[in-house]
């Protein structure tokens, strides 16, 4: 839905511009993972950049936020050390990476920040679906035979979808 109905990439994209061009980068390709989570590290546009920057070394991966690249602390590290082993820098538009120790320590608290947010926002929506569950609502898509209607409460309900559900 956020890629269907948000600007959230494009508005990521800009600030990795607005940064590059302060900081005299040139922007030579934009990889992007439109409607993948960033909980899952074999994202095709991950993927394509890693591809991508092994041919050659020298270049800034430019990233909007933290968050955004990886949301889980070894995958953070693991994408950080593959960039890094093919001769590249990973950069932060929001966050100074240092490869210090205390750099190292903030950016690994930020890196399972970011876990922690998808950990807590994935049993928010598996509570928010048992309750809607328990109140009879069905919160998956619907079963052959079946559609949703409007409810008189709000919300929606299982309906049977005739001739379909006969069959």
């Amino acid at each position: 839905r956020q890629v269907r109905e948000g600007h959230g990439l494009d508005g990521q994209e800009k600030r990795c511009r607005d940064f590059a061009k302060f900081h005299n980068l040139g922007i030579e390709k934009v990889f992007r993972d439109a409607g993948v989570s960033g909980g899952i590290i074999e994202r095709e546009g991950i993927q394509a950049l890693l591809n991508y920057i092994s041919l050659k070394g020298g270049y800034s991966v430019i990233v909007d936020d933290l968050s955004r690249f990886a949301r889980h602390v070894v995958d953070h590290f693991t994408l950080k050390k593959a960039i890094k082993d093919s001769g590249n820098t990973l950069v932060c538009v929001n966050m100074k990476l240092d490869d210090t120790p205390d750099g190292e320590f903030i950016e690994t608290i930020m890196a399972a920040s970011a876990q922690l947010e998808r950990t807590r926002n994935r049993q928010q929506v598996c509570n928010r679906m048992l309750a809607r569950m328990q109140m009879g609502y069905w919160t998956f898509d619907c079963p052959p035979g079946y559609k949703y209607v409007k409810a008189t409460n709000g919300g929606k309900i299982l309906a049977l979808d005739e001739p379909k559900a006969s069959i």
